[in-house]
């Protein structure tokens, strides 16, 4: 028997048998049928209970996953699982992205009733995951909206730069900090001042080592920013 049958069986007993309650005719038959009343109640309560877990469980493993991603545990229910942080926030939060999904508005609203935590995340959630499990959903909403390659932003974020100012101090991506000073030297015109033949001479290590002393940039990995 499964657990709807028998949670529908044990209600209706359980409905049946408070009905005969006023036909005990003594004190020790109440207490009996009382006694058997709790103990179908509680078993009922531990159906629906598990029920409603099955049911959760069951939406929560259809959640997909992105490029910014976070695993949030349910205490209510005691299950945790990645979901897509991008979709929660194009849902306007996690209740309707949860609704979304398929869950019964009645259950969303049990599931919330308890705490939730982030355990951990990936891509652009990872900046908005803090300290005992909080979520600012509302920085992540923010940093998708920054007018930015998800890479170069992630980059930014790790030099602490400001969102908005990301795009505006980005100077490129190399592979040594040697590349980068002679492209900045190309570009701005600095190696048209030396000739040709003296160029091979330019110790373009510590040009760079000269332009990070200098304050001039900063990186993650290999994203170079102005430091302005």
């Amino acid at each position: 028997m499964n657990i709807e049958s028998r949670a529908a069986d044990l209600r209706t007993s359980i409905k049946l048998m408070t009905g005969d309650l006023c036909y005990c005719k003594t004190r020790a038959q109440v207490a009996s049928l009382r006694e058997t009343i709790r103990q179908r109640e509680e078993e009922l309560k531990r159906l629906e209970d598990q029920a409603f877990i099955n049911r959760c469980v069951a939406v929560l493993d259809t959640a997909g996953m992105g490029e910014h991603n976070v695993y949030i545990h349910w205490f209510r229910i005691d299950y945790g699982c990645w979901i897509d942080a991008e979709e929660v926030v194009n849902a306007g939060g996690l209740s309707d992205y949860l609704e979304s999904l398929g869950m019964e508005p009645a259950d969303v609203a049990e599931l919330m009733t308890q705490d939730w935590d982030c355990q951990d995340a990936e891509g652009l959630a990872s900046h908005c995951l803090h300290k005992y499990g909080s979520f600012d959903w509302k920085a992540l909403e923010e940093l998708l909206e920054v007018d930015c390659e998800p890479e170069v932003l992630a980059a930014g974020l790790a030099c602490e730069i400001a969102p908005e100012e990301i795009q505006d101090r980005y100077m490129g991506s190399w592979d040594s900090d040697e590349d980068m000073a002679m492209e900045q030297w190309e570009e701005g015109g600095l190696l048209e001042a030396i000739p040709a033949s003296a160029r091979g001479y330019i110790d373009w290590q510590a040009v760079a080592r000269d332009m990070e002393l200098n304050g001039e940039f900063v990186r993650s990995g290999t994203y170079y920013f102005r430091n302005c």
